[in-house]
């Protein structure tokens, strides 16, 4: 949440260019308790964020496309987009596993997922139970086991 915050304040900061009474009064009402400025124009420029690494970026685009694809699938199976779901099993190679594990907590709390496993394809076959969806994120080499209830 911190995070988020920051960006919007810099957004909101960048905005103040083209739209400053708006951009003030969001400022006034959000941030001035936190910020010593008298006004939002008082601000410096935000410099572009530098500690980023390639693949730390590659990895959110990951969590970007598998987040995209289940809110698709919560589409197509007509399940609001704020229900809670059982559970979602994500089946990738070895080599994807660790970078999806990572995003698992981002994942499962933008999606509402209950329980979320990421399990490798070798093990795909212990799966028991009969999944109300399954499907194939083709691109990234990733299934995806879906259970409603």
């Amino acid at each position: 949440l911190k995070n988020a915050l920051n960006l919007f304040y810099k957004l909101l900061t960048m905005f103040s260019v083209i739209m400053p009474f708006i951009s003030e009064e969001i400022n006034s009402i959000l941030f001035k308790q936190f910020k010593e400025l008298k006004s939002l124009h008082l601000e410096k420029w935000p410099k572009p964020y530098e500690k980023i690494s390639e693949s730390l970026a590659n990895e959110g685009k990951l969590g970007i496309e598998i987040i995209k694809f289940l809110r698709m699938l919560k589409s197509k199976s007509q399940i609001p987009l704020n229900q809670e779901i059982k559970n979602v099993i994500l089946i990738s190679d070895s080599k994807q596993l660790k970078n999806i594990e990572s995003l698992k907590e981002d994942i499962r709390n933008t999606i509402r997922i209950k329980n979320l496993d990421i399990i490798d394809k070798s093990t795909e076959n212990t799966i028991k139970e009969k999944p109300d969806l399954k499907q194939n994120l083709d691109d990234l080499n990733i299934g995806v086991y879906l259970f409603r209830n």
